[in-house]
């Protein structure tokens, strides 16, 4: 491989103080351990600002227009999060110039335009807050060998974009990159707009661009790598290159692994023709809507438009955000709150959680819905686990993955925790003079010293460990995209309640951030922010129940709240004699668990024909309604829920309608008791209850909380209320733990709940 060239980084070098580690053998790191080939500083032209991008962009249709999805999600907010400047901070005083290669994904614009020095980020402009900025990702090109045609098979690519794919390489050569990884990106400085549309009809010069639905255009920002150490065949670790001294080689198999998303992926089921069953990055997490791409009357209106939001499942840094940037124009509150819902309904998408109970022996098994492992991405402060708590009637007796919301503590002992450990190995940590094990000091680790998350669906071992991501310290069998784990309860219990939490920030994380900042009070600004803002609250993922009953397949209900019809789909069917008749089946589930013996009540109808149909559902709360068939039928049937029964409670929800071949999923059923009726939910309860009720008539109505002495500590409702359904919503914020209760008063009589704050 030719010797790289570091470009203009070297007319810069003179602008650097070395900073000295306190090492035995090894002087300071430079800008020069952190260079990696791809683009380099003045080749890529002028990045437009994203506010021109929105005159045609934006505007036009929130649910699916480029410009208000992209500001709710944190490509666009990825050089305002005030995390990743926390971070920032350590590596710089970790290993000087380790900044460089941060700002390279978070910042493109000012990297491109040589902004990035000083690596600590503070000669960026306004502009470069922008983070990762349409026109830049719409720049990129595929990284490819001189002469060699990354999609020999498609002719308009072939005839209409390579040749000018081919021109910026040589351009750029010998700084091609091996792969698309570690923000080596090829950024054109043509500033025509590359997309996956070659019927566009943009107002500017466009170039068809296979490479945008290509899954390793993400890998570019989403497999990462620290360049500074190598792997050593002698030592079998990876070793520090020497200060100021590029690696050799810019494989990512060659460098040691920080994240390794994309290429979880690659090696995954998900990685397969879409006829196939597979699913690319972008699928999920810029998920195809009906819609124009632009605001123009001549923009074709499709149904594979990718979404521009690249959703994750970060919930609590855009809260920071929308605080530190209050009054920017360039952030848009509503954008990131919608952001954060989608987030949450990607968290929900992510994981099943199935829950058995068997004499004292709790079994939870967590399946891996993701492409890639789970959690993934950035792994320092990000974790994932399980939450088990066993109840006699409403009292708790057991618990297991405690987690308290007021000192943001998680209980470590006897908890499943899905993470990766990185840090310092033994011979390094003698040579810097550091503890050796694992270490929040990204920008110097250099082993993974532990790695249970779950692997993504169809994976080896071997294949996980050829991508340097292995499982350590657990096991998994080949093929195995879940985790299954036991727990022993003891005593006398009659429900078991499972939960699976997501984190952003740990509170171990947070505290490094701030404690270990000896340069600026960027570490001491984002615990401020984490303590204002609740700590970085885990957010629910999934949940399961089981309680003892003489159906434990199908436990009562007898506090149903929540029930929601899933899967719903409706497909034709060609019966004998030129007939068609329509299916549709779903799924029904109460408080989250597949409720069997519900029935379920639709009205069908094809054109001015219609029908009435009902099916119980089976013991995974699945149906299937079929209409009746139809001589020679070509248009368009449709199914509408009227209502959902079980035991004494009947739910509706007027409109609930699929058609033929569209999917509607998780449509939420109101609970219609016949009799008034209380409910409070989730509970125990952490940070926000859902005091539900049901009125049959109209009537004066007081609500009120008790503590265990008996003293009201809150009065939720006094006033006319009318009949039917409602719900308010109540946070504990500020009462200590312990039992509670809620009184509603009515002409009726008086109804009460117990409930538990934690």
């Amino acid at each position: 491989m030719p010797k790289p060239i570091v470009m203009k980084r070297n007319l810069r070098l003179s602008t650097l103080l070395l900073f000295m580690f306190a090492l035995v053998f090894i002087s300071a790191t430079t800008i020069n351990n952190f260079f990696m080939p791809g683009s380099q500083p003045g080749q890529s032209g002028n990045i437009e600002t994203p506010d021109r991008c929105d005159n045609c962009h934006g505007g036009y249709d929130q649910t699916v227009e480029p410009a208000f999805n992209w500001r709710g999600g944190m490509m666009s907010q990825a050089a305002r999060d005030p995390l990743f400047w926390a971070c920032v901070d350590i590596a710089e005083q970790d290993a000087p110039g380790s900044g460089d290669l941060c700002i390279r994904c978070h910042a493109p614009d000012g990297w491109l335009n040589g902004r990035s020095i000083p690596t600590n980020g503070s000669a960026l402009n306004k502009g470069d807050m922008e983070g990762v900025q349409c026109d830049f990702c719409h720049k990129l090109v595929k990284p490819t060998s001189l002469g060699v045609n990354p999609f020999p098979e498609n002719t308009i690519y072939t005839t209409q974009t390579y040749s000018a794919d081919q021109s910026y390489l040589a351009f750029i050569s010998p700084n091609i990159p091996p792969a698309s990884a570690n923000g080596m990106y090829i950024a054109d400085r043509n500033n025509a707009k590359r997309g996956p549309y070659s019927d566009a009809t943009g107002r500017h010069q466009m170039f068809y661009s296979p490479f945008h639905r290509d899954a390793a255009i993400c890998g570019t920002c989403h497999d990462v790598s620290n360049p500074a150490f190598t792997w050593n065949a002698a030592t079998q670790e990876y070793t520090f290159n020497g200060p100021g001294i590029p690696a050799g080689n810019f494989s990512n198999q060659n460098l040691f692994p920080v994240e390794r998303t994309y290429s979880e992926w690659f090696i995954s089921d998900w990685n397969m023709p879409s006829n196939q069953g597979g699913k690319t990055c972008q699928t999920c997490h810029m998920r195809p809507v009906t819609g124009k791409g632009a605001k123009m009357k001549d923009a074709p209106v499709r149904t594979d438009l990718a979404l521009h939001d690249m959703t994750g499942g970060n919930t609590f840094i855009p809260k920071l955000i929308k605080h530190l940037f209050a009054g920017d124009k360039a952030v848009n509150p509503a954008a990131l709150d919608a952001g954060i819902e989608r987030a949450r309904a990607q968290l929900r998408e992510a994981a099943d959680l199935e829950l058995t109970v068997e004499n004292h022996i709790a079994t939870v098994k967590v399946i891996n819905k993701t492409g890639h492992k789970l959690p993934s991405g950035y792994p320092e402060g990000r974790r994932m686990w399980i939450n088990l708590q066993a109840y006699n009637g409403n009292n708790l007796v057991w618990e297991s993955g405690e987690y308290n919301y007021e000192t943001a503590e998680l209980l470590i002992d006897g908890t499943k925790i899905y993470e990766i450990k990185p840090g310092l190995s033994n011979s390094w940590a003698a040579a810097i003079e550091k503890t050796p094990g694992p270490s929040f000091h990204f920008a110097i680790n250099n082993e993974i010293f532990f790695d249970n998350r779950i692997p993504p669906k169809g994976v080896t071992q071997a294949a996980l460990a050829a991508i340097q991501s292995p499982t350590i310290g657990y096991t998994y069998a080949d093929g195995h995209h879940w985790d299954v784990t036991t727990y022993n309860i003891p005593g006398s219990f009659d429900k078991v309640e499972a939960r699976l939490y997501y984190q952003t920030l740990s509170k171990e994380y947070v505290e490094f951030l701030k404690n270990e900042n000896t340069t600026t009070t960027r570490g001491d600004e984002l615990y401020d922010l984490w303590v204002m803002f609740g700590k970085s609250a885990p957010e629910l993922m999934n949940e399961a129940t089981w309680a003892d009953s003489d159906d434990p397949e199908n436990p009562e209900y007898p506090d149903v709240v929540e029930m929601f019809v899933e899967d719903f789909v409706v497909t034709r069917v060609t019966l004998n004699g030129g007939r068609t008749r329509a299916d549709a089946s779903l799924t029904v589930k109460a408080n989250g668990i597949p409720l069997k013996g519900a029935t379920v009540f639709a009205t069908w109808t094809y054109g001015n024909q219609s029908g009435t149909v009902s099916a119980v559902t089976n013991g995974n709360g699945q149906v299937l309604l079929s209409s009746q068939g139809i001589k020679n039928a070509t248009g368009l049937w449709c199914f509408a829920i009227d209502n959902v029964t079980f035991s004494n409670y009947v739910f509706n929800n007027e409109g609930v309608v699929a058609c033929t071949g569209e999917q509607k999923n998780s449509w939420a059923f109101e609970l219609l008791d016949r009799e008034n009726s209380l409910v409070i939910y989730p509970n125990p309860i952490r940070e926000m209850a859902h005091i539900s009720y049901y009125l049959n008539e109209p009537g004066r109505i007081i609500i009120e909380v008790f503590n265990s002495g008996g003293a009201k500590v809150a009065e939720m409702a006094d006033r006319s209320a009318a009949a039917g359904h409602n719900t308010l919503h109540w946070n504990p914020a500020g009462l200590p733990h312990g039992v509670y209760y809620v009184r509603m008063t009515t002409s009726k009589g008086v109804l009460r709940q117990t409930i538990v704050v934690r």
